[in-house]
Formats: C-alpha cells, structure tokens, sequence
C-alpha cells in the first residue's frame, strides 16, 4: 500500500473539511455528534478510544446522578431516548446501567445518525486567524492530520481545543488552583448482595445516610458508602492508604456485581502528564489495597476484581470564560435564564483537593431545578467554537454540580443543535438566535421548562 493510501479518515478516501467537528466523544460528545448530523450537518466526531462514552465507559462512572424533579423529568430529548434504547436492550436497572451496552447504544445512535466517525484520534493543537479557529492537528495511525469546519465543538473535558485555541481559563478552584480529587473507579465481581445489606441493616452507623436512600429489596440496586470502622481499622494496621476516605460502591444492572467509586488522590494536576501518570499509579496501588481488605467484609468473602477503568476520573481541570460563567450561586437560587438550553436540580458536590476537608455535598432540594445558559457554551475570543459538557464556563463550585452525566449530554444536544443552525444560518454561536436554538430543541424533545 501507498503511503498516501494508508489513511482514509472518514470512508471518503481524502476528505478533510466537514461543516461541524466535534473533539470528544465521550458523555457530552456523542450527544453533540448526534444532534448536529440530525440537523443537517456534516458532522465528524474525533475519539481517542476505540469506543464512546468517555467518562462513562473508559472511566466506569455510574450510575446517572439526578435528573428528576417531582413535578418532571428534567433531562429528556436524546439522554431519555437513549436511556429507553438502552432499556430495551437491557442495560438499565433503576439509574445504573451496563458499560458494555452503554458503548453499543452510543456508537448505534452516532452512526444511524449519520455522523462520520474517526476512533483511536487524539487532538494535538489547533490554527487561529483573526478569532477563528482555521483547523485542527489530529493524530492517529496515520500521522499527523489536518482537518477544517466551519464550526467545532470542544467536548474534551480538560478543553484542550479551547486551551489551544486561546480562550482565557482558570484551572481548579479560586483561592488556590487546586482540582478536585481524582478517582479510579472499579468493578468488583462475586458479591453477596443480600449479605451486605443484612450488614448494613444490623449496622446503621456504619454506611452514610442520604437523602435518596435507596432500599435494596425495593429497587434491587445496592448502593451504600461505608464499612467506616473496617476502612479506619485497616488504615491503622497500614493495610489502606489514608487517603480512601471510605467504601462507596453501587451495583449494576449485571448480577452481583458492584462498581467502586471510593479511591481518591489529592493535590495532583490533571493537565500535568507527569502528576496525572503519578495518580495513575498511586490510585492502581489503593484498588488493590481495597481488594484486601474487601475479603474480610461480609458479602465480599468471595469477591474478585474485574476491570479498572481505561483511565482515571478527572472531576475537574480548565475553567473557561465565556459569554456567562455559570456559579455556585447560579445552584443554591434555581436561577433561571432567558436562554436556558438545559436544566438540572443536582447539588453541589465538591471532593476536596485537599484530604483533610473531605467531601462537600450541599443538598440541592430535587424541587429547585435550575437553567444552564446557552452564554455558558460560548467561549470569549474565539468566534466558531462551542463548548459541551464539564468544560462549559463555569466555577469551581458551578461545575461540581453541572458536571453530571444527564446535565452534560443535555448540553450536548444543545451545542450540536447550535453548531447545526450556525452552519445553516451562516452565522457565529454568539450570534445565533437563542429563541431558534430553544424552539429546535422543543421540538427535539428537550425540556427547557415553561419560560419558553
């Protein structure tokens, strides 16, 4: 084979230029694919994986955190088609859902949508003139790639094409610029399901009690964070590091089977290849520490370990500014938006960057729901890019609320329907008709709540 033959990006041998380019596929990501190829635009979606779902799927997060009021269901649109597809293949059981067909729904849905998609890609840097982003750098098998849109969508968490593109940030939280901490998560087989809520019923100090307990014998999901006095004798006996706080773990629609979100690394910068390598490493070495010390609790005499995450959880990196920086204020007050394009009612939830502050969770009562604003999406200084999921504009404590997966694949759809309608009207995301952008959203399923 010709060296000018060894690479066809999209299945149009050549092609290089698209109307809408999304870098990202991972919760918000796919969902922008999906919504901008549904509304007309060529769209292609870059992933550095051989698979979609991001945090997800390569990093094992679930289940989905609160997308209901009691008056509502908040998150709808593509998030509830997806989730009543994945239903029906059965990859549900209440709010948890099964990694495996959460990655066969998603590649589905972007394909029958027509999006070109292009697997095992990393961005590398981007070309501006005049505000405007010109192209992109790519690499993958074939080398270096060098593709151009009209409109992009940064859907890479860390917002690496914003960051590349100049967009002023902030990284972590105000005083200090420390991130929230990062976890790897893992899944555990064998488990005994009803020996560990007989535990935890005999034992009713020993697990959190939250606002949405949920009964293991009502709903069939187990989901408890606790085993205080085994983790606390364990870190004493040097069989734990102190940084694990406790066990925190929820079941999946897969018999006895559990996924762990407890493990937790403080003080290190994700954008730092170097101290992200470290987290790695350090966070690998508390799985097996849990693992140990798991054999010794009732319902997990007979466990094992199954798989840990493609990579660790980043809660947090860049913090960018845009048109409207979305606040922790903007949560506590249920502030509403003219150009609301998503709405969500979970609190803010803050893993200290620091061990000894631990976890900050500020309820948010499921009644309060609030509005994420189209401005949020919008980046100062650089005129043909969008931003989607965790690194819209917003602040520290903002984006520990917002940055849940209903939340983020709501704002999905909205930024792919804007990239779609920009390269339609042949105009800027700042200057887009947000009463057109609401309406096509309506009309494609998504609540914006009753101001519009």
């Amino acid at each position: 084979m010709r060296k000018e033959e060894a690479v066809n990006l999209t299945g149009e041998k050549g092609r290089t230029r698209f109307d809408v380019i999304v870098v990202g596929g991972g919760v918000g990501g796919w969902v922008a694919a999906v919504a901008s190829a549904r509304n007309q635009a060529e769209t292609l979606l870059i992933e550095r994986y051989g698979f979609l779902g991001g945090t997800a799927t390569a990093g094992l997060v679930g289940p989905w955190m609160r997308f209901t009021s009691p008056q509502e269901q908040l998150t709808t649109g593509i998030f509830e088609e997806f989730r009543q597809r994945l239903d029906r293949v059965g990859g549900i059981k209440g709010t948890t859902f099964d990694f495996e067909k959460y990655k066969r729904v998603a590649l589905e849905m972007v394909l029958e949508s027509g999006v070109k998609l292009l697997l095992h890609t990393y961005f590398v840097d981007c070309r501006t003139e005049d505000n405007v982003i010109r192209e992109i750098s790519v690499v993958n098998k074939g080398g270096l790639q060098r593709l151009q849109s009209e409109i992009y969508i940064d859907a890479s968490g860390d917002g690496d094409l914003a960051a590349s593109a100049g967009v002023p940030f902030t990284v972590g939280r105000e005083k200090d610029g420390l991130t929230q901490a990062m976890t790897l998560m893992f899944t555990v087989g064998g488990v005994d399901f009803d020996r560990v809520d007989a535990y935890f019923k005999d034992n009713p100090d020993d697990y959190i009690h939250w606002e949405e307990d949920v009964d293991y014998k009502e709903s069939g999901v187990l989901c408890r964070a606790g085993f205080f006095k085994a983790v606390e004798e364990a870190k004493k006996k040097g069989k734990l590091d102190q940084e694990i706080p406790y066990l925190f773990f929820i079941s999946v629609p897969t018999d006895r089977i559990v996924v762990f979100n407890t493990t937790h690394i403080h003080r290190l910068n994700p954008l730092d290849p170097w101290e992200l390598t470290e987290a790695e490493i350090r966070l690998r070495r508390q799985v097996w520490q849990i693992m140990d010390v798991l054999k010794e609790l009732p319902g997990f005499e007979g466990s094992y370990l199954l798989q840990t995450a493609t990579q660790v959880g980043v809660r947090e990196s860049r913090h960018f500014c845009g048109e409207y920086v979305f606040t922790g204020d903007d949560v506590r007050q249920a502030r509403r938006f003219d150009d609301v394009i998503a709405r969500g009612n979970y609190g803010i939830d803050i893993h200290s960057p620091e061990l000894s502050e631990g976890t900050r969770v500020e309820e948010q009562p499921a009644e309060m729901s609030y509005d994420i604003p189209y401005r949020s999406l919008v980046p100062v200084k650089v005129d043909n890019l969008l931003l989607a999921g965790r690194c819209i504009s917003a602040d520290h404590q903002g984006e520990s609320a917002m940055r849940i997966q209903p939340i983020c694949m709501a704002i999905g759809q909205a930024a792919g329907t804007a990239a779609a309608l920009c390269v339609r009207e042949k105009c800027l995301p700042r200057h887009i008709q947000v009463a057109l952008l609401q309406k096509t959203l309506i009309e494609q399923g998504a609540n914006l709540g009753k101001q519009t």
